[in-house]
C-alpha cells in the first residue's frame, strides 16, 4: 500500500509491549508510526488522537477492561481493525469477540509467525478497503461531473419522444433506485439555472430525487422515488414549493403529470403536464393537475405561422438575431404544447418556407436547409437549435464579415479565451457574451486565425500549462485544473499530442 500502517498497541506488561514492537518491526516495511498505552483510559485518549488502522489489545487491563475498551472505541470509528491478545483461553471471551467483530484473538505468548501473518492479512484487507474507496470516490467525482448531462438527456429524451439511450438505462446510470415518478412543469417568473437547482434542493429535502431542466423556457422536473407514490403527497410537496418559492418573490405556474412507473410512461406524464400547465396559468391557478384539466376550458390560440415568419425575415435582414432566436423559442414553445410530434415537423417546414420565401434578394441560397432535413427530425429540441443555428446565421452572413463589428467581435473572443482558459469556456458561452450566433463566430474565427474556436482554446491552454510546468513549482494535477481541464488523464494526453511529451517529460527538460 501506498501509506505505512499504524499501529496502537495496548498492554500494561512493559516487557510484553517492547516484544510485540520487535516482532511487528522485524522485516517488514509496511509498519509506520506505532503507539503504546497502558491501559484503557490512555488507549482512549490516544485512539482519538491518532486513529490507527491496527489496535491490538490486552484484554486484562487496569481500570477499563480491553473488551469495554474496543467496544467505545468502535462508537468512535467503525473501520479501525482490532486483535485481541489474552493470556486465558476463556470461550466467554472468545464469544465477546466475535460480538465485537474483532479481526482475531490470539493467545499469549504471542508467537512471531503467527503475529506476522495476522499484521500481512490485515494490510492486505485495509490496501484493498482503500482502493475500493479510491476506486468508488474517482466514480463518484466522474458521476458527478457528467451528471448534469445526463439529467439534461433524460429531460430531453422525455421531452422530445426520442432517445439514443433508454430511460431506464439513464435512470441506471445515474444510480438512482426509483419504482415510481411524475413529470411536473413550471412556468412564471424565475425560469432559471438557480430557479432549477433550488426545486431541485428542496424536493430532495423532502426525499425526492428530482432532476430537471429548461426546455422553451419552461422548467421540466421528473421526481422519482424509490416508494409508491399518491396523489395527496403530491400535491403537499409542491404546494409546499409553490409557498416557500412565493416567498423569494417567484411567481410560478405548476402543471403534473400522472403518477408512472421510471419507462416510457413517463413521456406520457410529460405531456399531461405540458396540458396542465398552459391551463393553469390560463386559468391563473397555481397547481394543475391532468386530470383537473377541465375540457370545456377555453381551447389554446393559434399561433401565427405567416406573421412569425415575416417577422423572423425582416430580423434576418436587420441582422437581429437575439430577436430571431427569442421568437423561434417562443413558436417552439408552443407547438411543443400543443401539437403531436408530426404536426410540429409540418409547421416548422411550412413556416422556414415562409421565411425564405421573403429572402430572394440575398445571395444566401446556398446555406438554405433542404426540407427532408426538417421533415425527418425525430428530436424536437435538436431541430429548434438546428433551426435556429440556421436563421442566425442568414442573419450573420447578411452583414459584411470584414466589418469592425466582426473583426473586433474575434479579437474580444481572443481576450476572452486569454483571460478565462482556467474556466469552462466554449464557443457557445463566448457567442452569446458577444451576441453573436455560434455558427457565425466559428465561421469568423476560423477566418480570421486559421483556427477553429476548439483547437485555438486548447493550443493557448497547452502553451499556458507548458508555462507552469517550466517554473516547477506546480503538480502536474494542479497545472491540469489551472489551466481548465477536468481529467489530469485527458490533459497528459493532449500535452503530448501538443508537445510531443508528457507532462512529466516536460517538466524535467
Amino acid at each position: 500500500m501506498n501509506r505505512k500502517l499504524r499501529i496502537l498497541i495496548v498492554e500494561d506488561e512493559e516487557i510484553e509491549r517492547k516484544v510485540l514492537e520487535m516482532m511487528l518491526k522485524y522485516n517488514r516495511q509496511d509498519i509506520g508510526e506505532m503507539y503504546f498505552a497502558e491501559n484503557g483510559i490512555e488507549a482512549l485518549s490516544l485512539f482519538r488522537e491518532k486513529l490507527p488502522d491496527i489496535v491490538l489489545m490486552d484484554i486484562n487491563l487496569p481500570g477499563i477492561n480491553g473488551l469495554e475498551t474496543i467496544r467505545q472505541m468502535q462508537l468512535m470509528c467503525t473501520s479501525v481493525r482490532f486483535v485481541i491478545l489474552s493470556a486465558y483461553n476463556l470461550f466467554s471471551y472468545a464469544q465477546e469477540a466475535i460480538r465485537l467483530n474483532v479481526f482475531d484473538f490470539l493467545i499469549k505468548p504471542i508467537q512471531l509467525e503467527e503475529i506476522q501473518k495476522i499484521i500481512s492479512r490485515l494490510s492486505m484487507e485495509i490496501q484493498q478497503q482503500e482502493e475500493s474507496l479510491e476506486t468508488y470516490t474517482r466514480q463518484m467525482e466522474k458521476l458527478k461531473t457528467i451528471r448534469p448531462l445526463l439529467e439534461s438527456d433524460c429531460i430531453y429524451s422525455i421531452a422530445s419522444m426520442h432517445s439514443n439511450t433508454s430511460i431506464t438505462t439513464i435512470f441506471d446510470f445515474l444510480q438512482t433506485p426509483i419504482s415510481s415518478g411524475y413529470v411536473f412543469i413550471a412556468k412564471g417568473e424565475g425560469g432559471t439555472i438557480h430557479f432549477i437547482q433550488e426545486i431541485k434542493r428542496r424536493m430532495r429535502y423532502m426525499t425526492m430525487e428530482c432532476l430537471g431542466d429548461i426546455i422553451n423556457n419552461l422548467c421540466v422536473f421528473v421526481a422519482l422515488s424509490d416508494a409508491v407514490l399518491r396523489r395527496n403527497q403530491i400535491r403537499e410537496m409542491l404546494q409546499h414549493i409553490i409557498e416557500t418559492m412565493g416567498n423569494t418573490g417567484s411567481s410560478i405556474h405548476i402543471g403534473v403529470g400522472s403518477i408512472s412507473e421510471p419507462n416510457d410512461d413517463l413521456k406520457l406524464s410529460y405531456n399531461q403536464a405540458l396540458l396542465a400547465v398552459q391551463y393553469a396559468e390560463q386559468q391563473n391557478k397555481k397547481l394543475l393537475f391532468y386530470d383537473e384539466v377541465n375540457e370545456n376550458l377555453d381551447p389554446p390560440r393559434e399561433y401565427d405561422i405567416r406573421t412569425a415568419a415575416s417577422y423572423v425575415a425582416n430580423q434576418i435582414i436587420a441582422g437581429d438575431t437575439v430577436r430571431i432566436t427569442k421568437q423561434v423559442d417562443e413558436m417552439f414553445a408552443f407547438m411543443q404544447m400543443n401539437l403531436k410530434h408530426r404536426e410540429i415537423l409540418s409547421k416548422v417546414y411550412w413556416f422556414y418556407a415562409l421565411v425564405c420565401s421573403n429572402l430572394t434578394n440575398l445571395d444566401i441560397q446556398a446555406i438554405f436547409l433542404e426540407p427532408n432535413q426538417i421533415l425527418e427530425y425525430k428530436d424536437i429540441p435538436a431541430l429548434k437549435e438546428l433551426l435556429t443555428s440556421n436563421l442566425t446565421a442568414l442573419a450573420d452572413i447578411r452583414i459584411n464579415q470584414n466589418s469592425p463589428k466582426s473583426i473586433q467581435a474575434v479579437e474580444a473572443a481572443i481576450v476572452l479565451v486569454q483571460t478565462r482558459y482556467m474556466e469552462n469556456i466554449t464557443l457557445e458561452s463566448v457567442a452569446k457574451e458577444l451576441n453573436f450566433s455560434p455558427y457565425y463566430l466559428s465561421r469568423l474565427f476560423k477566418k480570421s486565425t486559421e483556427y477553429t474556436f476548439s483547437e485555438f482554446l486548447t493550443n493557448y491552454r497547452i502553451e499556458k500549462a507548458k508555462e507552469f510546468l517550466a517554473k516547477g513549482n506546480m503538480s502536474i494535477k494542479e497545472v491540469t485544473f489551472a489551466v481548465g481541464f477536468n481529467s489530469q488523464g485527458y490533459f497528459a494526453k493532449i500535452f503530448k499530442k501538443y508537445t510531443g511529451n508528457s507532462p512529466s517529460e516536460y517538466s524535467k527538460k
